[in-house]
């Protein structure tokens, strides 16, 4: 045999031993994809339950017919406290808990080596949950509230001017983040949690060391000059009035653990309150009383000052926030009075006659007393020709008499059997044309041409009482 051609035979041996493991290696990845096409890995498992071979709907319906309301107990100093998953705000996701177990193992390009991978480490899922952290921490901070003791931060305060630094303590709690990841294991193995804890001290976010450098400052405040001047004056707080201005509290948003100094405006303004009392003047408003329709200035009015208090209390606070000295003019507003208006009717005759339009009366006085009413028609409000009001008097008496409107640009001609008039064409008689209806709501828009009509018997006896110059008051 030639030479070359057993140099060929035997690369073509080589190339065969070479080939023959990767086809055999291809062909096994091909069964095993087509074995686990869309089905779950070999070997995985949700929380211990086996979902190996099942298709995602599959394992789906299984795991929600698994009971998951569980719960979450702790002991804490031989006290128990437990909740529901809906209290510690936990809730389940089956789909992406469905989704984990349909993914173990297919990280890898090969899916031979990805169910080994699956077999060999026994893949078992923890179920896909969210947490509300909001409502774990309320009921961790609850089982505190019972067992434990919360730490107290130092702090600042102002007595008499000056400035004192009360001391931290620590106190007892649990840790949360132990709770939180004891719950988050307990809840991906769909088990009720049962735990024993021992409350751990706690210390203060701020110590006295960290307060020291807040107190620096805020005495630096407590000496601060603001003079405030009106006219003249001069108001100057002390260092007990600044010091109801400073506060000290946590920074909770920068830094939790140092307390950061601020200026109260609310406390400002309750001391530029103080220096307003003193300044401020009402006002004295003016005193108008109309008697009998005639008007007379009992009192004259006078305006009033006010300290603009917003502009005083934002001026003083920018200082102290500036940490600098101030002197401060104070404004004032001008406070317009008012009229009081007093109206009275005063009738010193013995007798006198009352006509109330509204109430469509009449009522008539002697030394005082209601010796006659009746109801009564008045003028045509609604037509233009209301009963003129005021304080007038009985100036003429007639009987038996026509009331003509020419003169007065009106077309009627009546008699009536008494006629009192008390001003201009404005009277008091009878109307027999009415029928005796009197007293009505109808008079708006069909009562008379001003005067004031009476049923025959009041015309009657108002004539016989009345005299003239007897006091007529018309009023609303």
């Amino acid at each position: 045999m030639p030479e070359a051609t057993k140099k060929h035979i035997i690369r073509t041996k080589h190339w065969f031993l070479v080939l023959l493991p990767l086809f055999l290696i291809l062909l096994a990845n091909a069964f095993a994809a087509a074995y686990v096409e869309g089905t779950i890995y070999p070997g995985v498992k949700v929380a211990g339950q086996d979902v190996a071979g099942l298709t995602r709907q599959q394992a789906t319906s299984l795991l929600q017919s698994k009971p998951l309301g569980k719960q979450v107990k702790l002991t804490v100093n031989d006290q128990e406290f437990a909740a529901s998953n809906e209290a510690i705000g936990a809730s389940y996701d089956i789909p992406a808990t469905v989704e984990l177990a349909y993914q173990a193992g297919r990280q890898h390009d090969l899916p031979l080596i990805g169910i080994f991978d699956s077999i060999r480490s026994s893949s078992d899922i923890g179920y896909a949950f969210e947490l509300d952290y909001r409502k774990l921490s309320s009921f961790t901070n609850q089982i505190v509230e019972k067992v434990g003791q919360p730490a107290k931060n130092a702090a600042l305060v102002v007595q008499n001017g000056e400035i004192v630094v009360q001391p931290d303590s620590d106190g007892l709690g649990l840790d949360k983040s132990q709770v939180t990841q004891l719950v988050s294991d307990a809840l991906a193995e769909a088990e009720t949690a049962e735990f024993t804890l021992e409350p751990e001290p706690v210390e203060a976010p701020i110590q006295v060391e960290t307060a020291e450098s807040a107190k620096q400052e805020a005495e630096v405040l407590l000496k601060r000059t603001i003079k405030l001047t009106y006219n003249g004056r001069v108001f100057q707080p002390n260092a007990v009035n600044i010091g109801y201005w400073v506060t000290a509290a946590p920074d909770d948003e920068v830094n939790p653990s140092k307390l950061q100094v601020e200026v109260s405006e609310a406390q400002i303004k309750g001391y530029v309150q103080s220096v307003a009392n003193e300044i401020d003047k009402a006002p004295v408003n003016k005193k108008v009383v109309v008697k009998n329709g005639t008007s007379t200035v009992e009192r004259e009015g006078q305006e009033g000052i006010a300290v603009n208090q917003d502009a005083a209390s934002q001026a003083i606070a920018q200082a102290m926030r500036e940490n600098r000295d101030a002197e401060i003019a104070l404004q004032t507003n001008t406070i317009p009075f008012k009229t009081e208006t007093i109206r009275t009717t005063s009738l010193d005759s013995p007798k006198y006659i009352e006509i109330n339009l509204s109430r469509q009366y009449l009522w008539a006085y002697e030394n005082g007393q209601v010796v006659h009413s009746a109801p009564i028609t008045s003028g045509a409000t609604g037509a233009g020709l209301g009963t003129v009001t005021g304080l007038f008097a009985i100036y003429s008496k007639r009987t038996n008499t026509y009331l003509n409107g020419s003169q007065y640009g009106y077309d009627y001609n009546v008699f009536v059997n008494y006629w009192m008039p008390f001003y201009k064409g404005f009277g008091l008689h009878d109307a027999s044309w009415r029928n005796g209806r009197f007293g009505g709501q109808d008079y708006y828009y069909n009562g008379s041409h001003g005067c004031v009509n009476l049923p025959a018997g009041t015309a009657s006896f108002i004539y016989a009482w009345s005299d003239v110059g007897t006091p007529v008051w018309v009023h609303n």
